[in-house]
């Protein structure tokens, strides 16, 4: 499987698994956080990934939505930074645009969790697993040549079976503490870290 990234690859990539977001554009800018399959997660941890928090784009980062969710799982997103002024009702329009196979910005592909993360190893990404209970992210050795692709659950989290799988396929499987934070804002603190370590 080969991801449609267009360009050159970002140093930075986020993975998101939602365990419900659906598979079909049966959803409207009205109910997305219903009849979506919480919707509003994927969008917001785009915005988180893709915007800084001045709105400024981060040319450096893409996001991707591995969806689980009804009726043909899974579906694979593919986020790249594009000029808007975001909010979730924009990113759900793209969205929505994405499954149907009309943006540009966002491309949809038959492809699960665990292709996804074979792509990214395979082009040279370190692949980090956030959970609670991995090691504290301040203990692992940021390299600024290197790539990095953060792999973090929804407001479920991760199936025993998947994340047992992931733990073996990542290259370091960290923490951000003890409490569960939002999707969101757990790409929103990397991002900050990073920026802060000049990566």
């Amino acid at each position: 499987m080969e991801l449609l990234l267009g360009g050159k690859l970002p140093k930075r990539v986020f993975v998101l698994f939602s365990n419900t977001g659906v598979t079909a554009p049966s959803f409207s800018e009205k109910d997305y956080t219903t009849a979506g399959g919480r919707m509003d997660v994927v969008a917001r941890s785009a915005i988180y990934a893709l915007w800084d928090l001045k709105d400024t784009i981060r040319e450096d980062s893409y996001f991707i939505a591995v969806l689980n969710g009804p009726p043909d799982p899974p579906l694979t997103l593919l986020f790249e930074p594009f000029p808007v002024v975001p909010s979730e009702t924009t990113i759900i329009k793209e969205i929505l645009r994405g499954i149907q196979g009309l943006s540009r910005a966002v491309k949809a592909q038959r492809a699960g969790i665990f292709e996804v993360v074979q792509w990214l190893r395979r082009n040279g990404y370190k692949v980090v697993l956030l959970v609670e209970d991995g090691v504290d992210i301040s203990r692992i050795t940021i390299s600024p040549g290197e790539k990095y692709a953060f792999i973090l659950g929804d407001q479920i989290g991760f199936p025993a079976d998947v994340v047992r799988e992931l733990r073996r396929k990542a290259h370091f499987t960290v923490s951000l503490g003890t409490t569960s934070y939002l999707a969101s804002h757990c790409i929103a603190f990397v991002n900050e870290w990073l920026d802060s370590l000049k990566i």
